[in-house]
């Protein structure tokens, strides 16, 4: 879909509701006047058609309100990200734990102690990077939901009305 911009002043004093919403959603108007910013892709991926015709007749409550999704987004994704950091460190806690405890055991019974902590680091590996890992992913997603919304205040910032 074209990106749509244009400014009132542009428009004929008696051209219809209908004939202003055509030609918005045709591009009709795009070259007429200073162009308003267009959005990122990814801003207003999956909108709807209602949506569409908000965000160009009504900018600032479109704005606004994407604003307030995505900071409940981000909110979530933070309280996610803080969750996943959480568990993953009482996971090493617990891990470093049991490698005191294997090599405090070799020791009274005279066992090599870097093959008893080998032994349990090796215990829950599989574990702890499965942690690590959705740890990092709810870093990134919450990286990603704040980069979303910093462009959708900037888009506030530059909506025209």
């Amino acid at each position: 879909m074209p990106v749509v911009s244009f400014r009132v002043d542009c428009l004929p004093r008696r051209l219809p509701l209908v004939g202003v919403l055509l030609l918005a959603l045709s591009g009709g108007l795009s070259g007429c006047g200073d162009s308003y910013w267009s959005p990122p892709p990814e801003l207003v991926a999956g909108e709807t058609a209602a949506d569409t015709l908000k965000r160009y007749l009504t900018p600032k409550s479109y704005w606004r309100a994407k604003v307030a999704q995505l900071e409940q987004q981000a909110d979530q994704a933070a309280e996610e990200a803080r969750k996943a950091r959480k568990a993953y460190s009482e996971a090493l806690t617990q891990r470093r734990e049991g490698i005191q405890s294997g090599m405090k055991q070799a020791r009274k019974s005279g066992a090599d102690l870097w093959a008893a902590r080998r032994k349990a680091i090796n215990e829950n590996r599989q574990h702890h990077k499965a942690m690590q890992q959705l740890s990092r992913e709810w870093g990134r997603e919450w990286k990603i939901r704040l980069e979303k919304l910093n462009k959708a205040y900037l888009a506030l910032d530059q909506a025209p009305w």
